[in-house]
């Protein structure tokens, strides 16, 4: 169950120092956990994902208990944390993105932010809309694949 009900997606713009201010119905969102520390991270769809630090300890609860000894668990491992940066609400409620993470997600000025749940996306504009069409295909898809396999139980008979 998440901590956070975080909702909404935002247009937003780095400035030159590349800080993005966190839209401000977001930064409400976020200020009834009272939270000002985060950890951003590369995600494997190529945008970045901004955990409040409570969620981020959580998450690597599970990560932490991989096994060492297994190849594909240390790489798993290694890919998770690879890239990951604590970050921290200035005063005007805007965070720093380091330039290696900017230059991951491709993202130079325009940003779209994705509020879902207990976790916020950070995708460049382009990547944001490619991945809205993607998105589309896999919402039509995926639950005609369970309904059709029977996993949901048959509402067509």
């Amino acid at each position: 169950m998440t901590k956070y009900q975080l909702l909404g997606d935002y247009a937003c713009r780095l400035d030159a120092k590349g800080r993005l201010k966190l839209p401000a119905d977001l930064l409400k969102q976020l200020m009834r956990g009272n939270v000002h520390r985060f950890v951003l991270k590369k995600s494997p769809d190529g945008c970045l994902v901004l955990y409040p630090e409570d969620v981020w300890q959580e998450k690597t609860k599970c990560i932490e208990g991989l096994n060492p000894l297994i190849k594909e668990e240390r790489a798993l491992k290694r890919a998770f944390y690879r890239g990951a940066r604590y970050v921290r609400l200035d005063e005007v409620g805007r965070i720093h993105i380091p330039p290696a993470l900017l230059e991951y997600a491709g993202i130079d000025r325009l940003v779209m932010v994705l509020a879902m749940g207990d976790e916020v996306e950070i995708w460049s504009e382009a990547a944001y809309r490619a991945s809205e069409a993607e998105d589309l295909k896999v919402q039509e898809e995926v639950p005609r694949r369970i309904w059709n396999s029977g996993e949901r139980g048959a509402q067509n008979d």
